[in-house]
């Protein structure tokens, strides 16, 4: 049962990295997601080998903040004109 929570998470990383390849986000961006994600896949992975209530909870709340945080850097990534920060 805990594979299920693996398997979204596997398909939502490439899709956080899409808004850096079109050019809506910036390096900063790529970076912090980079970051949010392996904690987001720590937290899974631990789910999988531990399946504790602990551990879902924290799976829980990584899953909480994870969405806010990667759309307020996105926000915080962006120039005036609406393109991401070098150009």
């Amino acid at each position: 049962m805990a594979w299920q929570s693996l398997l979204p998470l596997v398909v939502l990383i490439p899709l956080t990295f899409t808004p850096t390849l079109l050019g809506y986000a910036g390096f900063t961006y790529a970076v912090a997601c980079l970051f949010l994600n392996g904690i987001f896949m720590y937290w899974a992975v631990r789910l999988i080998l531990e399946k504790s209530n602990f551990v879902a909870r924290r799976l829980l709340s990584a899953s909480i903040v994870y969405l806010p945080t990667v759309l307020l850097i996105m926000l915080l990534d962006k120039t005036q004109d609406g393109r991401a920060g070098v150009s």
